[in-house]
């Protein structure tokens, strides 16, 4: 909750610096995105088929879910818009894997995905823009463990991150 109003606050403050744009928009919203994950995907059959002490494998759900913050500013010959968007899905299991407890567990596996994006079109045509985006994107797994003798683990696993730029061609139908 913090992000969101922390992102919210600086596009209004952004907003406010860019006073020659004819107008403004600001949106909140929450989605649910399929993500294909191939290889992650792979590793969890591959843990299932491996132990079969599970009593609830692991679930093979792609749908992550989060939010997006966007605010988006309009002149006569260009768009220019800012976006923050936070998914995340989490994959569980119960029951006895031997290669990290002999006691049944609950195995817990986060999927955390976070970006920042600045898109900026041009239209030389009032209908018709093209431009490009650019950003930074970030990932990161995170493993819990709970077993009733040994206790609790929760650590990051994973943590990859890296910038992205993308052209595009727009087409503008006011509604």
């Amino acid at each position: 909750m913090k992000r969101i109003l922390f992102c919210s606050l600086l596009f209004i403050k952004i907003g406010s610096l860019v006073a020659q744009d004819e107008y403004g928009a600001m949106g909140i919203g929450y989605g649910v995105i399929t993500m294909k994950q191939p290889q992650f995907s792979e590793m969890l059959e591959q843990t299932n088929l491996e132990n079969p002490g599970l009593t609830q494998p692991f679930t093979m759900d792609d749908l992550h879910r989060g939010y997006q913050v966007w605010m988006a500013f309009k002149n006569n010959k260009t768009l220019t818009t800012l976006e923050f968007f936070h998914t995340k899905a989490s994959y569980e299991a119960e029951g006895i894997i031997p290669a990290i407890s002999p006691n049944s567990a609950g195995y817990k596996i986060g999927s955390l995905h976070s970006g920042v994006s600045c898109l900026i079109d041009y239209f030389p045509v009032k209908f018709i823009g093209f431009g490009g985006m650019f950003g930074i994107s970030y990932s990161r797994f995170k493993n819990e463990q709970k077993d009733l003798i040994f206790g609790e683990t929760n650590s990051v696993v994973d943590k990859k991150g890296g910038f992205f730029v993308g052209v595009n061609v727009i087409l503008h139908i006011p509604l």
